[in-house]
């Protein structure tokens, strides 16, 4: 060990890849009745739920090409 801290580049390429999707697909795999998101309605989406409206909506998106 040098005792010489990282540079903000290099401690950033040390971190995991932080992207929603990986996010999102950990919570629903770990804790997929947990509540996600809470609406101005009083409707709740689960992770599992979320994650399912996502899907749809990329398939719709994608089908639009």
């Amino acid at each position: 060990m040098s005792g010489v801290a990282p540079s903000p580049v290099e401690a950033a390429s040390a971190l995991p890849v932080c992207v929603l999707r990986d996010l999102l697909h950990a919570q629903a795999r770990d804790i997929p009745d947990a509540v996600y998101a809470v609406f101005d309605s009083g409707e709740r989406w689960t992770f599992r739920e979320t994650l399912e409206q996502v899907r749809e909506v990329a398939a719709g998106l994608a089908a639009l090409g």
